[in-house]
């Protein structure tokens, strides 16, 4: 398909995968997984991707070698290439620059960051699903297993953000439990930190300390009942004024 926006996932970290795949998720774009450098040297010379995302660190071919490869190729070397890390000790970023990458990141990357890199190089259309800016209570369950009770905002088909005063780390999954008010619609799924305000640092200063969370398959009856409810709470009153 022309102008088609094509993301290629080059990585054998299973959470990467997902968690880039719940950040893209509502842009439109077309997204190509695969876990060797021999595959994603293959797609880079049939799909000539928008970007790609690939791990330094891959097994047989390696990361740092494809890129090598694709950088070295007229054909290939304007596609840009983000290079993943998971340490980032000097000896890494030297031989990733040496490769020839556009970009290096450290895993775990947060949805910030991983907008702000594709930005860069691709025209990407992130698309937002309407939300509910009011507060819900939530329950919540740690990997500890531990309870938390906690407030929700930010409501959404894709997620919500939680207000906790020790957010957990990027890629952190946790069971979340919520009843949707009027509907008695009660939810219960994983979801994945996708990313965090730190009190000290935050990413979004209007937002109490916390961690915005994405749904992890999330049935499509409590998908239609969010919806439901978002449309009830704000779109239906915007449209009778």
């Amino acid at each position: 398909m022309e102008n088609e926006i094509k993301v290629l996932l080059a990585d054998q970290d299973q959470v990467f995968l997902e968690l880039a795949k719940i950040y893209l998720k509502k842009t439109g774009a077309r997204i190509i997984a695969c876990n060797s450098g021999e595959d994603a040297l293959s797609v880079i010379r049939d799909e000539k991707p928008s970007i790609v995302f690939m791990s330094a660190a891959l097994h047989g071919l390696s990361g740092l070698k494809c890129c090598e490869t694709v950088k070295s190729d007229p054909l290939l070397e304007k596609i840009p290439v983000v290079l993943t890390l998971t340490s980032g000790s000097l000896e890494q970023i030297a031989a990733c620059q040496q490769a020839g990458c556009d970009e290096i990141v450290r895993k775990p990357v947060d949805r910030h960051t991983f907008f702000s890199t594709v930005k860069k190089y691709v025209n990407l259309d992130k698309r937002n699903a309407p939300r509910f800016k009011g507060k819900l209570d939530v329950r919540f369950t740690l990997p500890d297993g531990s309870a938390v009770a906690s407030g929700a905002y930010d409501i959404s088909t894709g997620g919500l953000f939680l207000e906790i005063s020790n957010p957990l780390p990027v890629s952190s999954v946790i069971s979340v439990n919520f009843v949707l008010p009027a509907s008695d619609t009660e939810i219960e799924c994983d979801a994945c930190v996708a990313w965090t305000n730190n009190p000290d640092f935050p990413a979004k200063p209007a937002f109490p300390s916390g961690m915005g969370v994405s749904f992890v398959d999330l049935h499509q009856e409590w998908v239609t009942a969010i919806m439901d409810f978002i449309h009830d709470r704000h779109i239906a009153p915007m449209l009778k004024d």
